[in-house]
C-alpha cells in the first residue's frame, strides 16, 4: 500500500460524523486493547490513531482522542509481528460516528509512554508521522505535551535505531531499514556500561554489559561520579 494524504478527500464530514463515500477499511492494532485503548463490540471505541484505508492506499488519522467506529464487519489480520482488526465500511456509512467526544488527558499519556517510550508504534505511522503523535494534545486533551516539540523530537530520534544492528542510532545510519526500539528497557535506553549498571533494573542492566560488544566510553558525570 502506499500513503496518500490526499485521499483524505474520498471521506466526507455530515454534521459531526465523518463518512465513507467508497468502500472503505481501518485498521486498528488490537494491543490498543491491553492498555484500554480499544474495546470491539457492536462497534469499536478507539484511540483516533488509525489508518484508512481505500483500495491500495492509505491515509492516516492521529488524533489523542476516542472514537466510536459504527463498522459493518471486522476480520484481523496479521502485519508483521503484530494483529491488526480490520474494520470494513460500505460507501455512506459513517466511518467516525461523531467528532465530539469528551477529553481525557490519559489518553496523551498513554501516547508518549506506550507508543514513544514503549515503541508500540503501529506499522502505518512512519518517523515523520511520529513526529505528530503528541501534536493537539493541549486543545484536544487538555495537557500540553506538544509545547515544546524537541522534547518528542529528542525521543523519537533515540528510539529510531537501524534494523540491522538495534544498538546504531537510525541518524548514524541513514541508509539503513528502521526499526522503532522502547526506550523503557535497559538495552536501548542507555548507551553505556556504568549507566546500564546504576539504572533500576540492574540484572537486565548486567546481563546487557557482559552481552554488548561494543566499547562503552564514560561521558564527563560519569567520570565525574568515578572520582
Amino acid at each position: 500500500m502506499r500513503h496518500d494524504p490526499k485521499l483524505k478527500s474520498m471521506v466526507k464530514q455530515d454534521g459531526t460524523a465523518i463518512v465513507a463515500t467508497t468502500d472503505t477499511k481501518v485498521h486498528i492494532p488490537k494491543y490498543y486493547e491491553e492498555r484500554g485503548l480499544l474495546t470491539m463490540g457492536r462497534e469499536a471505541q478507539s484511540l483516533g490513531v488509525i489508518n484508512v484505508i481505500i483500495d491500495d492506499a492509505f491515509f492516516v488519522v492521529i488524533s489523542p482522542l476516542i472514537y466510536t467506529l459504527p463498522f459493518s464487519s471486522f476480520k484481523q489480520v496479521d502485519i508483521g509481528e503484530e494483529v491488526y482488526y480490520e474494520l470494513q465500511f460500505k460507501a455512506g456509512q459513517p466511518i467516525i460516528q461523531s467528532l465530539e467526544v469528551a477529553k481525557n488527558n490519559l489518553l496523551a499519556i498513554e501516547l508518549l509512554t506506550f507508543m514513544i517510550l514503549r515503541a508500540k508504534i503501529p506499522y502505518f505511522i512512519d518517523p515523520p508521522m511520529a513526529l505528530q503523535l503528541l501534536s493537539g494534545t493541549s486543545q484536544a486533551a487538555g495537557i500540553n505535551l506538544d509545547e515544546n516539540s524537541s522534547l518528542v523530537e529528542l525521543l523519537i530520534s533515540l528510539s529510531h535505531r537501524s534494523q540491522l544492528d538495534t544498538q546504531v542510532l537510525a541518524r548514524h545510519a541513514p541508509n539503513d531499514p528502521i526499526t522503532y526500539v522502547a526506550l523503557t528497557d535497559v538495552n536501548f535506553g542507555t548507551f553505556t556500561n556504568f549507566s546500564r549498571l546504576l539504572n533500576s533494573y540492574q540484572t537486565s542492566g548486567l546481563i546487557t554489559s557482559l552481552t554488548n560488544n561494543s566499547n562503552s566510553q564514560p561521558g564527563k558525570l560519569e567520570t565525574i561520579l568515578r572520582r
